[in-house]
């Protein structure tokens, strides 16, 4: 008996290896011992647990390549062109100049909470035909997520540049955000109950 995902896997294994995607992870968890730098546990956020602070040289960052990491990120030189660097729940600290067309993209603890109503809309639901279809209906479930504020009361930015930015540079965070010593855009308010 053959299973029905067995051959979706193969596929997507030999596009993987034929398109050379490979773990551009910045940190402990990096592929490339390039990209491990140096990494020591400390608090990051006042009042939140220790993560993991990496430092790394951006010699061996590569144009238009993809990075993560977790916990906080220090960049020591300048970020190449169309460079995208995401830290999932920590901090960015670049140490020199953003490339043209780079995206910097830092997540922070925030508090969330969901709303959820019944009302007019497109969704699954049951036809005249008795079968179940995408269509529009009076009586849709939906919901959305919304931010509260940050988890924790910190008053480092969540990224900083020292150096200079490029016009198309793009930085997306619900923390602040600092350019060479100028905050050019505050962070959200701190969630209080």
């Amino acid at each position: 008996m053959r299973l029905p995902f067995a051959r979706a896997f193969a596929s997507v294994a030999v596009a993987a290896l034929l398109t050379g995607c490979d773990n551009n992870d910045i940190g402990p968890s990096a592929d490339r011992e390039q990209l491990k730098g140096e990494t020591r546990n400390e608090v990051v956020f006042t009042g939140g647990p220790e993560q993991p602070h990496t430092t790394l040289s951006a010699r061996f960052l590569e144009a238009g390549r993809h990075y993560s990491a977790n916990g906080k990120l220090t960049i020591n030189g300048d970020i190449p062109e169309k460079t995208t660097i995401s830290v999932h729940n920590g901090e960015l600290v670049i140490n020199g100049n953003v490339g043209a067309g780079s995206r910097l993209n830092v997540g922070v603890p925030v508090v969330t909470h969901t709303n959820s109503w019944t009302g007019p809309g497109y969704c699954y639901r049951l036809g005249f035909n008795g079968k179940m279809g995408f269509g529009f209906s009076n009586f849709c479930n939906h919901s959305e997520t919304v931010v509260d504020g940050l988890r924790y009361n910190d008053p480092d930015a969540a990224i900083t540049v020292t150096g200079r930015v490029a016009s198309d540079v793009t930085a997306f965070t619900h923390g602040a955000v600092s350019i060479g010593g100028r905050i050019v855009k505050p962070a959200i308010a701190v969630y209080s109950k």
